[in-house]
């Protein structure tokens, strides 16, 4: 996929967190992602398993309220489980998929790059509002 595909992806999914999200410097839950996104690439040697263990990872954080032990308010939390659940709507068969639209056909690393960008987007919109 074409740069400006994943850049126009990142968009949409920042236009989604805008309408969806009370867009904050303090509640900026894509920072985790993208944490997850680096355990993913220490522990994992292909991309097959590296995607498979990033989902895993979101996926437990959101549906057990694991996402304390980075701290974080309240809305955090609230965010990160939603979008995970909602947004991402990450799934569980034979393996983790994600359902959404943006992300359901990237490979990891167009996952990473349409994170990693969303990440300063969201950055640049916290200063401004």
């Amino acid at each position: 996929m074409i740069k400006r595909e994943l850049i126009d992806r990142s968009e949409n999914l920042m236009n989604e967190i805008k309408e969806n999200f009370n867009v904050k410097r303090d509640s900026n839950f894509i920072k985790y992602i993208l944490d997850f996104i680096e355990i993913a690439d220490i522990q994992e040697k292909n991309e097959y398993e590296k995607k498979q263990k990033f989902l895993r990872l979101l996926h437990i954080a959101a549906y057990k309220n694991n996402l304390e032990i980075f701290g974080g308010g309240e809305s955090l939390v609230k965010n990160f489980n939603d979008f995970i659940k909602n947004v991402l709507c990450i799934e569980k068969d034979k393996e983790y998929v994600i359902k959404n639209e943006i992300f359901k056909d990237l490979t990891y690393d167009e996952i990473k790059y349409v994170f990693a960008y969303t990440n300063r987007l969201y950055e640049i919109h916290s200063k401004n509002s």
